[in-house]
């Protein structure tokens, strides 16, 4: 594929493509409701031709379009995370914040391991880094309440049993003026609910190349 900006600001899209690498992909995207729309609302400017990865193809369109068309996909893709993290047991929201960590790759090179369900000291979740840096996490998926100053004392106890040097608290929710007051007097990064919106984010995207030595700086530069 080839891309050249043209005068009038729309960009030139030249595909050369096999529908046995993209086919997949283009027919899961043609399933979105975004999609359709964004195609009839360029009809006049793609044309008539009834599969752009079945032949050379140059299809001008304007850039905002262009966002505006995926980037539609991409709030549908968050939304529905949200709506199935709002619905999760609380051992099913521990799992998918491994999993989220994991795939976005924020802190690379580490092992993940969940504390025992009851009697747990205040951690759900311990990450054990390249660089010998231990995390205790605490996982708070909740409904309508905010995470309260309980959740912050617990995660910072849970540093002394699990003998770990970093501490986290990730909800769906947010956190009381309090919980926050102590997290910042004790370095506890907490991922509140827009926080978690960009981890799904960086999910969507597939990014994989954080590789900082000083990895929890980054975390903290990421999600801030």
């Amino acid at each position: 594929m080839s891309i050249a900006k043209l005068p009038s600001g729309h960009y030139r899209v030249r595909i050369w493509a096999k529908r046995k690498l993209y086919g997949k992909v283009f027919d899961t995207l043609k399933e979105a409701e975004e999609y359709q729309s964004f195609i009839i609302r360029n009809r006049d400017m793609i044309g008539k031709a009834e599969n752009v990865f079945n032949e050379d193809l140059t299809i001008s369109v304007k850039v905002d379009n262009l966002l505006d068309g995926y980037g539609k996909i991409k709030q549908q893709y968050i939304n529905d995370e949200l709506c199935k993290i709002d619905k999760m047991s609380g051992t099913a929201f521990e799992e998918y914040c491994i999993m989220l960590l994991e795939i976005s790759d924020v802190l690379p090179k580490s092992n993940y391991s969940k504390t025992r369900k009851s009697g747990d000291y205040g951690a759900d979740i311990i990450i054990n880094h390249c660089n010998k840096v231990k995390v205790s996490v605490q996982c708070k998926r909740l409904k309508d309440n905010p995470v309260r100053i309980e959740a912050i004392q617990e995660v910072v106890g849970s540093k002394k049993i699990y003998h770990t040097n970093k501490c986290m608290v990730i909800t769906n929710s947010r956190f009381t003026e309090n919980a926050v007051s102590l997290a910042l007097a004790n370095d506890v990064l907490l991922i509140d609910r827009e926080r978690l919106i960009k981890l799904i984010e960086l999910k969507y995207e597939k990014c994989k190349k954080i590789n900082s030595g000083k990895y929890w700086s980054k975390l903290c530069e990421v999600l801030s």
